[in-house]
């Protein structure tokens, strides 16, 4: 009876790790139905225990699974994975937003029984930790707000995209504004504050989509596409992805559209089976998220612009600039391992001149990091003797 049972927990174990998703299970069932007894016309029960406990029954009386090839392979791994982690199964059995691993390529192993060059990459076959978040949203919020207060009225919605977990459905969030006002510093400080594994890629200049999705087997140097190589690299099945400067993208028909491989990884339909051309197998990229920055919107593609969430962000304000300035001088403190009293008194007419060059629009976080550099090398120290 105990052998029996655990048998039962055996297969109902294979079966939630062949169905990762909940949308996926009829799938499997019609698909095992077909394998087991293709002429039986015995309906399916509806109820999803009540369709568990018939397929271990049919399953339990049939040695259809020992002649069924790459399935049947498959399924025999599956349950010895169950055997070696039943934490994994029952995770795998809670709703989607409350489980705490993922399989991110379901088919890799087999796969690699017969394709040894990627075996580097197999452990995308196998559970991967969903990264949950540790700080409160109104704490990272406060604190991004501190360093970026030209950002306040957008911030809530960064901190949303950083510390959601992928499951929410929401769109990917793209940052527009001018150049250098520091958008891509706010993705990667907001995952830096919130621990959310993540990786930038720059878009600018691209003009291959083959360094994104990957190239197959018949090119000279075969290589999985770039969210599959993040997700092995940070051992996470959702990391955020930070496309920058979307609008710099470029491609063409021969080496492939690059905004064709970004619609494709944004497309609810696709992304939790995109094909990984370098992996020969689908991969599920519907726990990633992906945030974009861009200076303008006239470049990106109409459907791409369609699957994203637009967030203008605008230049440097008059107000802004005395805290901003102070950011700098922080920085560059802790960057040259000094002291802050070591650092010359900002002039009160250089920081009018900021304000009044914010005023046109024109100021942006590189130029206060430049001008910050420029008074250290020319400014007396505190302190020092001023020249007559």
């Amino acid at each position: 009876m105990a052998e029996k049972q655990k048998l039962d927990e055996d297969i109902e174990g294979s079966l939630w790790f062949l169905a990762a998703h909940d949308d996926f299970i009829p799938a499997v069932a019609m698909l095992l139905r077909l394998l087991l007894n293709p002429r039986s016309g015995e309906p399916i029960p509806a109820d999803r225990r009540a369709a568990a406990v018939y397929w271990r029954k049919r399953i339990l009386r049939t040695d259809a699974l020992e002649n069924s090839g790459t399935l049947g392979r498959d399924f025999s791994r599956l349950g010895e994975l169950s055997n070696a982690d039943v934490t994994v199964i029952e995770d795998l059995k809670l709703p989607l937003a409350q489980r705490r691993f993922l399989i991110p390529c379901p088919t890799l192993l087999s796969e690699l029984e017969n394709d040894k060059e990627m075996k580097s990459f197999a452990s995308l076959g196998k559970a991967m930790p969903i990264w949950r978040p540790l700080i409160r949203a109104e704490i990272l919020e406060e604190t991004l707000k501190l360093e970026f207060p030209h950002f306040a009225d957008v911030i809530s919605s960064i901190v949303q995209a950083v510390i959601g977990t992928g499951d929410s459905g929401a769109p990917a969030v793209l940052l527009l504004g001018p150049p250098g006002i520091g958008k891509d510093s706010l993705w990667r400080r907001a995952c830096e504050l919130s621990g959310r594994p993540f990786a930038e890629h720059d878009l600018a200049g691209s003009s291959d989509s083959r360094t994104l999705r990957g190239t197959s087997k018949g090119w000279s140097s075969r290589t999985p596409s770039y969210p599959a190589t993040i997700i092995r690299r940070l051992g996470f099945a959702n990391p955020i992805i930070v496309m920058n400067e979307l609008d710099k993208a470029g491609g063409n028909r021969a080496n492939g559209v690059i905004g064709d491989t970004l619609l494709s990884w944004l497309e609810p339909g696709s992304r939790a089976a995109w094909f990984d051309e370098g992996l020969n197998v689908p991969i599920d990229l519907s726990r990633v998220t992906f945030g974009f920055s861009a200076n303008n919107l006239e470049s990106i593609p109409g459907p791409l612009r369609s699957r994203l969430r637009i967030i203008e962000v605008g230049s440097v304000k008059p107000t802004h600039v005395a805290e901003l300035l102070e950011r700098t001088i922080q920085r560059y403190v802790a960057a040259e391992q000094i002291r802050r009293v070591d650092m010359p008194e900002i002039d009160k007419r250089v920081l009018s001149r900021l304000q009044k060059l914010a005023r046109t629009g024109k100021l942006n976080l590189r130029m206060l990091a430049r001008v910050v550099a420029a008074l250290v090398e020319i400014g007396p120290r505190p302190g020092s003797a001023t020249p007559n």
